[in-house]
């Protein structure tokens, strides 16, 4: 699989809804197979279906902005203290909702340097690309 986004990011986006800048958005982290499934809405559609579990998500993303090309920039996402155990398979990004299990899908990620890779316990800073002018992604 490669990264992609979810089908309602997707139309979202065509129909001009989509307000990268003042979404409030959140990295989840995940262990167990990679199962993506690109109608999902929610963390919880991923977590009903898939064997694996939700180790931790980021504090909001901020420095949200979109270069003239079209590029999805931001600031790192930090993710507080996912314990050692079990590794990170793949990260969704996600528009925050009440509890984080409603929070809606935006964009599955599980290629990316070191991922999988095995937490230590601390704190995880995910990066956009560096090398793509800081950027998630183009619609």
């Amino acid at each position: 699989m490669a990264n992609q986004l979810y089908a309602h990011a997707r139309f979202q986006m065509v129909n001009a809804q989509f307000q990268w800048p003042n979404m409030l958005l959140n990295v989840f982290a995940f262990t167990g197979p990679q199962v993506f499934v690109d109608t999902d809405l929610t963390v919880s559609d991923i977590l009903a279906r898939a064997p694996g579990t939700m180790l931790g998500y980021s504090d909001p993303i901020t420095g949200k902005t979109t270069s003239p090309g079209g590029v999805m920039q931001s600031d790192p996402a930090l993710i507080r203290g996912i314990p050692i155990g079990p590794p990170v398979s793949y990260l969704t990004m996600c528009e925050a909702s009440v509890t984080p299990e409603a929070s809606q899908l935006i964009f599955y990620m599980d290629e990316g340097y070191e991922l999988p890779f095995v937490p230590n316990g601390l704190d995880i800073m995910v990066h956009p690309d560096w090398l793509q002018m800081r950027g998630w992604g183009q619609p």
